[in-house]
């Protein structure tokens, strides 16, 4: 049996402002957050789309499939947000022309 080690990190002790909760504070500094703009959900925090990994090639398979009427088959992950952006993806991609859309929930 292995036994969970607890490592302790030093965090700065200003704070981030966060909600005025010193332990979210200490959360949040313990995994490297260094301001309170690092956690928005704000769009324009997120990172433009064709910055993400694979985003070009994966758009390139997708185009290629819907102009063929190949079958896509679209995974997400069974909670709130998983089953909410699967149906989206469905939905867009069925409004975009795809005619063989499926998914899987595991």
């Amino acid at each position: 049996m292995s036994h969970a080690r607890i490592v302790r990190r030093d965090v700065p002790a200003d704070a981030l402002a966060v909600d005025s909760d010193p332990l979210l504070d200490r959360v949040f500094r313990g995994r490297g957050v260094q301001s309170a703009d690092e956690l928005s959900f704000a769009l324009k925090g997120l990172p433009p789309p064709e910055e993400l990994a694979g985003m070009a090639r994966a758009t390139e398979l997708l185009v290629a499939a819907i102009q063929r009427q190949g079958r896509i088959l679209v995974i997400g992950d069974y909670d709130a947000d998983g089953a909410t952006s699967t149906a989206l993806a469905v939905c867009a991609l069925r409004a975009m022309g795809a005619e063989s859309v499926d998914y899987l929930l595991p």
